[in-house]
């Protein structure tokens, strides 16, 4: 059974690499979202195994929505990406 994985980015050219990527490589990709406030609900909807989730964002950023979706389904595993070097920022998302 494949893994069921949700990407969270507001780069739409990014979520379209890797879910070719990750489609190629046998994952299952179930959905997609353009900000927090969207992979929230969607998490809440489709309850994927695992997020891909940008910690900038607009309107809600990836660290709020990783709380908010662990406060409703604290099974769904959230890996952060960021392009962040700023240990502040990081050390925030690890906590969420």
């Amino acid at each position: 059974m494949a893994i069921r994985l949700m990407l969270a980015d507001d780069h739409r050219m990014l979520r379209e690499g890797l879910r070719r990527s990750l489609t190629d490589e046998g994952f299952d990709v179930v959905g997609e979202a353009s900000d927090g406030d969207e992979a929230v609900r969607l998490a809440d909807s489709i309850r994927p195994d695992v997020i891909l989730m940008d910690v900038t964002m607009p309107d809600v950023d990836g660290v709020e929505a990783t709380r908010r979706i662990h406060q409703q389904h604290p099974e769904i595993r959230v890996v952060m990406l960021t392009m962040h070097a700023d240990q502040s920022v990081i050390a925030e998302a690890l906590r969420a």
